[in-house]
């Protein structure tokens, strides 16, 4: 297969000739534009020409409402569930003896803001119940969010309540 360089008026291929006055253009351009259709392009071109183009506006717009609609609830619930998420916590370290400075308010605004993991919460609360202190790992906002890389070096196992990195008041 040949490629071919296009300059005005004028297709050069790679071997060096050349074909003036563009009698190979539209064949070129019928294979650059034509590509075959796949399965994955239908599937994903399907949903999309459907939500476009099948449904009509007013059904949109229901639809839309609805999803908002869920939406607040799913935000009312997950706050809920943090904030027994706390009352858990708290329960754990009084029955473990740990001192009260283990539990944090930057720590639960993490995990209200999901930048902490359900798995790094069950690693969290597991290690509260043999009584020791993990601390999860934050997932950063940006790459250089160096406040949370920091607390990712910190050994999780080892807990002075004097140089806490997230202090409770």
């Amino acid at each position: 297969m040949d490629l071919h360089i296009i300059n005005i008026g004028v297709v050069k291929t790679l071997s060096g000739s050349t074909i003036e006055n563009g009698n190979a253009l539209p064949s070129l351009r019928k294979k650059n534009l034509t590509k075959p259709m796949t399965i994955m392009t239908f599937l994903t071109f399907l949903p999309t020409w459907f939500k476009f183009y099948g449904l009509p506006g007013p059904v949109r717009f229901i639809i839309y409402l609805l999803w908002q609609r869920a939406a607040a609830f799913g935000h009312k619930l997950h706050k809920k569930l943090v904030l027994q998420g706390v009352k858990l916590d708290r329960e754990l370290v009084r029955k473990a003896k740990l001192p009260e400075g283990v539990l944090s308010r930057r720590l639960v605004m993490f995990r209200y803001h999901y930048r902490i993991s359900a798995f790094e919460n069950i690693k969290y609360r597991l290690a509260l119940l043999q009584g020791k202190v993990y601390r999860p790992k934050v997932k950063p906002v940006h790459d250089e969010d160096r406040r949370s890389m920091a607390l990712e070096r910190l050994d999780p196992n080892e807990y002075d309540p004097t140089s806490d990195p997230w202090p409770t008041a």
